[in-house]
């Protein structure tokens, strides 16, 4: 019998739940026999390898989010993707480690202000401005939130965007007098 299981299921008689959500339990006789599931991790990073190879040209893939939006009825802010802050940002949620698990509020801030805050007062400030960069990603389509978790990942569009964005912030102009001669 194969079960998965979330966090939120409820077991039905007769069957065992795996101790870590998103696993499959195979029951091999009397005994469970715990499967990763290891597909999802091969194509999210087959989708991650894949965005640095696009067609479009860098004013098309930026020219959206550098513009204001509205989302859930308020103006939302247009991203400025060379500038100081929103490129830590970037380069934050575009890490390795967050590719396959996705990062919370508070993985974000152990990155953006260097290995987070002592005090509670100064922590509720800076869990409170990473809040509103995740607001901010969001509402340009950046990343989306996993249903029912406190994680996010990067969309496909998120992930070629900050793939252009970070690519072009180390590009020097030698190869790029090459191209055009």
């Amino acid at each position: 019998m194969i079960r998965r299981t979330s966090r939120h299921s409820v077991p039905a008689r007769g069957t065992r739940t795996a101790p870590v959500p998103g696993v499959l339990c195979v029951r091999a006789s009397p005994t469970f026999i715990v499967v990763p599931r290891f597909r999802r991790a091969r194509t999210s990073g087959i989708s991650t390898l894949a965005s640095l190879d696009t067609d479009a040209p860098l004013h098309e893939l930026i020219a959206p989010v550098c513009r204001p939006v509205r989302w859930k009825g308020r103006r939302v802010r247009p991203l400025r993707p060379w500038s100081k802050e929103d490129g830590t940002l970037f380069r934050a949620i575009s890490r390795g480690e967050f590719a396959l698990g996705g990062f919370r509020n508070r993985d974000l801030v152990a990155h953006l202000f260097d290995g987070g805050c002592d005090r509670p007062e100064q922590r509720r400030r800076t869990s409170g401005r990473v809040t509103r960069k995740l607001r901010l990603l969001r509402a340009h389509g950046i990343i989306r939130k996993v249903s029912r978790t406190h994680r996010y990942m990067l969309t496909k569009k998120g992930r070629e965007i900050a793939t252009a964005i970070l690519d072009s912030q180390d590009v020097t102009l030698a190869p790029l007098e090459k191209a055009a001669a």
